[in-house]
């Protein structure tokens, strides 16, 4: 049997690096295909991204889902994965990162259309590959408006549970690691097997209310409203 190097021991080899100690345990996990470890990994580094984002959202709250997307996406390769936006398995897939053979499949969606993202993953899309073992997927909900984050989540989560006439025995429960972050399980339509997704709302509100956010805006408004003042009239 091929013995691994542990995530702790190569650590300690290179002086304690938390970064090379990650990128060991994605290797560890190419070489052993163990998918329960794949999807530990995956959300503690998707986590780990979320925080990134989440601490300047001044770059972020005006983009779109796709370029909001498009960032997880480069950083995922960055650390390793295979990761892709809008590939087709079953539809335009928004997000699906592979280490080897072992897949996961994510939704994204902005402000609200929550519902819509969730449908989409649990009825048009297919496990990454048509593997019906993989039965973990995911829901990035950027909140780049509205009401804060925990409020957010409880809505969502709420209104999921409405949704069990279309979801086979819908049913949620706490991340145990994220306050912010809920699971759901339900029978998957096509599968007949339990499909586990994960819930990860990312705070993107930016409303300032303090003098220079106020001058900002002030700023942003008079330079918007002088070059449409400039716009030649259609002859």
């Amino acid at each position: 049997m091929t013995e691994f190097m542990g995530a702790a021991k190569f650590a300690a080899l290179i002086g304690g690096n938390d970064l090379a100690s990650r990128y060991q345990e994605r290797l560890n996990i190419y070489i052993s295909q163990d998918y329960e470890e794949f999807i530990r990994i995956l959300y503690d580094d998707l986590d780990g991204l979320i925080n990134q984002f989440q601490a300047n959202p001044q770059y972020r709250y005006e983009k779109s889902e796709d370029q909001i997307t498009a960032e997880f996406v480069c950083n995922l390769c960055t650390a390793g994965y295979d990761a892709n936006h809008d590939q087709s398995s079953g539809g335009h897939v928004d997000l699906i990162v592979k280490i080897g053979r072992l897949t996961w499949i994510g939704e994204a969606k902005k402000d609200q259309k929550f519902d819509e993202g969730f449908r989409q993953l649990c009825t048009r899309y297919r496990p990454a590959g048509g593997n019906f073992d993989h039965v973990h997927a995911g829901m990035l909900l950027y909140c780049c408006s509205g009401s804060n984050i925990l409020k957010q989540k409880e809505n969502w989560e709420n209104k999921l549970k409405t949704l069990a006439p279309e979801f086979e025995e819908i049913t949620t429960k706490p991340c145990p690691k994220n306050m912010n972050m809920f699971y759901s399980k339900h029978i998957h339509d096509v599968t007949g097997r339990q499909f586990l997704v994960r819930h990860m709302p990312v705070a993107l509100q930016f409303r300032p209310t303090d003098a220079s956010a106020r001058k900002s805006k002030v700023k942003k408004a008079t330079s918007k409203t002088t070059k449409t003042s400039r716009k030649k009239p259609v002859v």
